[in-house]
């Protein structure tokens, strides 16, 4: 991606995330909306707006409604940012966010399941075998 391209897209999602916190009258649109990055093509003409939803209830109607709203928002956008042309605005669920949730849960489901088994290590000589000084 290219500087400029960088750019716009840091603009473009700053921008559409201050239209979506000013509200939207669609009664599908609900729960907190978060604007998580924005991909602008090379001439800058579509732009692929990746949104995280919360709570997961709410995901599937409210992307429906974000999607309808999609004009309106990019309309609004235009009284926000000062670009001689706006990219259409096509908007995508992000799942990067549970994805990494659940792996960190996962991470911490492990964890815990490991901190028993070092408890009863501490008597050993900390490397999880015993060891017979008479052997030795």
């Amino acid at each position: 991606m290219t500087h400029r391209s960088e750019q716009r897209s840091s603009v473009l999602r700053r921008g559409i995330q201050r239209v979506i916190d000013a509200g939207l009258s669609d009664p599908r649109i609900k729960g907190s909306i978060t604007v998580t990055r924005v991909s602008v093509d090379t001439e800058l003409t579509f732009a692929k707006v990746y949104v995280a939803i919360s709570p997961e209830s709410s995901e599937s109607v409210t992307m429906h409604g974000i999607k309808a709203a999609a004009k309106h928002i990019r309309h609004r956008l235009s009284e926000v940012v000062e670009f001689r042309r706006l990219p259409v605005l096509d908007f995508r669920l992000d799942v990067s966010l549970r994805k990494e949730q659940e792996v960190l849960r996962a991470i911490a489901t492990v964890m815990a399941e490991l901190e028993p088994d070092e408890d009863e290590d501490e008597g050993g000589n900390g490397n999880g075998t015993e060891r017979d000084d008479a052997g030795s």
